[in-house]
């Protein structure tokens, strides 16, 4: 289990153009992702504010799903190759990520310590994540012509 200063001892998440997709509709939503990400480390350092990591847990998590969905829409849409097996990706770190949530929500463990499971885990996985199967996509959606509005 992550212990309470480990999330205090990771560095900040900055975006790089090494993340960049290509895809600016996506690549916006990764750096909101990142941005609650740092705004949960920041308040779990020191004297925390629970409320506060109560907020950005509450929108993480939603803002997570929502981005998934939209991507798996697009994907879906123009018959991207690797569509499955991103999606299921997408859904094995959802229910790791409910998991946390849920023990987060119930006072399950300590608030601080969960906390920065929670922001080691979403971190370790979003970077990965988008430099894998995210990049993977890229030119993909580029030469389809994507919009914004094949999310809709």
């Amino acid at each position: 289990m992550t212990d309470m200063y480990s999330a205090s001892m990771m560095p900040k998440l900055e975006w790089e153009e090494l993340f960049s997709t290509g895809i600016d509709y996506f690549d916006k939503q990764h750096k909101v992702l990142f941005g609650f990400i740092n705004v949960l480390r920041s308040n779990t350092v020191g004297k925390r504010n629970l409320e506060v990591v109560n907020e950005v847990t509450d929108s993480l998590l939603n803002y997570t799903m929502t981005h998934f969905l939209e991507e798996e829409i697009v994907l879906c849409r123009l018959d991207f190759p690797g569509f499955a097996d991103h999606k299921a990706e997408h859904d094995e770190f959802l229910i790791a990520v409910r998991d946390l949530y849920i023990r987060f929500k119930a006072g399950k463990s300590e608030s601080r310590l969960i906390a920065a499971e929670i922001i080691t885990v979403v971190s370790e996985w979003l970077q990965g994540h988008i430099l894998v199967k995210d990049k993977a996509y890229g030119e993909f959606l580029l030469q389809k012509g994507f919009t914004p509005e094949m999310v809709k």
